[in-house]
């Protein structure tokens, strides 16, 4: 089975209030046409069915609407929509209910109705999810139903007598045991489901401030690994420019063969020590702006396998390269998926390959894998990937800074990276890249 590791995205909108009213407004729909079919066929109440059955048509319908609002989510701006149900729909739809009920119970027997404890279900659910003002009012509209019933009602006969008359029925107390036990397991129901959303909603504001407390620690270690390229770049340039003029000079000195070796691999180190400091400055933002411009996949693909080591080893799927072109810095995204190849080429035993391929998705995204061939990894290491100074390869072989600073400029684009991986099966890194950005500096 294998482990699938992503870097965090920014979190929905919940809908959990606006989802589970709906449900209830279904259960309630349900339980009033029950209600009312066993009222007037199986107990032969006199009662005006074409009027309440109107009136649960009003809560059906206005719950398919509803749906069919919610519905739109997947598509158009959450978070501001989000705002208007808790501001308005919510409070709405909750205030026609208890109309809805009041004008039942009206036509149906009024306060002896046993069916009366459901304002409380009502005024107990605006509670829990409505703003303070809009719950009051959904009290005080409550307050004004049972006294308009109290002055104003159908009678039923059945209901019309006092429990303790004789000319009280059977049937009159169990209907009203019947109405206290629905009305109890209705409000303990969703008393325990806000409860357990609230505790969920703690987890998740709990792993945010997780998150954000790693965030700022990478700030600092990105704030460091600048500091550190900008403090050694000075010794180093030093160091570059004795080493130059000493190979100039040898030639006059008759040194031996092994000093020009040395000499060598001196400057050999110099560039690769020159290229990791830029790598750093790039991951704590310092590197040159570039320009946006359209760029194509095939030039990206060019781009990466420049200056790859082993790069007759990379294995390009050109049968489905996208035809569009996306509007990125090209040196930008070309370095992340370097890296990223790049890692996957040190992963993988050197008589096998790395697969990488571009797909069009969304109307003009890319989705870009690189897949390795090498043992994989298991969940402890996949889920430390992307740590800064974080590596499974041996010492000297690299400084665990390449995901993480494909991952910084990833996010910086509007895109996003996950990692796929089984010990034994190669990993799988997955890059969805979008047609454009306009956050980056022009140079």
């Amino acid at each position: 089975m294998s482990s699938l590791v992503s870097f965090p995205e920014a979190t929905k909108p919940s809908l959990g209030n606006s989802q589970w009213l709906l449900r209830l407004r279904w259960c309630a729909v349900i339980g009033q046409l029950l209600t009312i079919a066993i009222s007037y066929w199986g107990l032969n109440i006199e009662l005006s069915v074409s009027t309440l059955v109107t009136l649960v048509a009003i809560t059906a319908g206005t719950n398919i609407l509803f749906w069919l609002y919610l519905r739109q989510f997947s598509q158009i701006d959450r978070k501001g929509k989000l705002a208007n149900i808790e501001k308005y729909l919510l409070p709405g739809i909750l205030l026609l209910d208890m109309n809805v009920l009041t004008a039942m119970l009206y036509f149906s027997g009024g306060p002896t109705n046993p069916f009366l404890f459901f304002y409380f279900v009502n005024v107990a659910i605006g509670g829990m999810i409505l703003p303070t003002a809009s719950a009051w009012l959904l009290v005080t509209n409550a307050i004004a139903g049972v006294l308009l019933l109290l002055n104003s009602h159908k009678t039923i006969p059945m209901l019309s007598h006092s429990m303790d008359s004789e000319q009280s029925s059977p049937l009159h107390k169990f209907s009203f045991f019947i109405a206290f036990v629905t009305s109890c397991l209705v409000v303990t129901y969703f008393m325990r489901l806000l409860y357990q959303q609230l505790a969920q909603r703690e987890q998740q504001m709990r792993l945010a401030e997780q998150q954000q407390a790693k965030v700022h620690r990478l700030e600092a270690l990105a704030t460091l690994a600048a500091g550190a390229a900008h403090e050694l770049a000075t010794p180093l340039s030093t160091i570059a420019v004795v080493a130059k003029e000493m190979s100039r000079n040898v030639n006059r000195w008759n040194a031996p063969d092994s000093l020009r070796q040395d000499l060598t691999l001196i400057q050999e180190e110099l560039k690769y020590c020159r290229s990791v400091l830029d790598r750093m400055r790039a991951g704590a933002g310092e590197a040159a702006a570039e320009r946006i411009a359209d760029i194509t996949a095939e030039q990206v693909i060019a781009e990466v396998l420049v200056g790859l080591r082993d790069a007759q080893r990379v294995v390009v799927q050109r049968d489905a390269l996208p035809t569009t072109s996306l509007r990125l810095p090209l040196q930008a995204v070309a370095q992340a998926l370097r890296n990223l190849v790049q890692n996957a080429l040190d992963a993988t035993p050197t008589e096998q390959s790395v697969v990488l391929s571009i797909q069009q998705v969304n109307q003009g995204d890319w989705d870009i894998r690189v897949e390795d061939s090498g043992a994989g990894m298991p969940d402890s290491i996949l889920k430390r990937i992307g740590e800064p100074f974080f590596t499974t390869k041996e010492p000297g072989k690299g400084m665990g800074l390449g995901v993480y600073l494909s991952h910084n400029v990833l996010s910086g684009l509007g895109g996003n990276l996950e990692f796929e991986s089984c010990p034994g099966q190669g990993t799988v890194a997955s890059i969805r890249l979008p047609k454009s950005v306009s956050n980056v500096p022009v140079g």
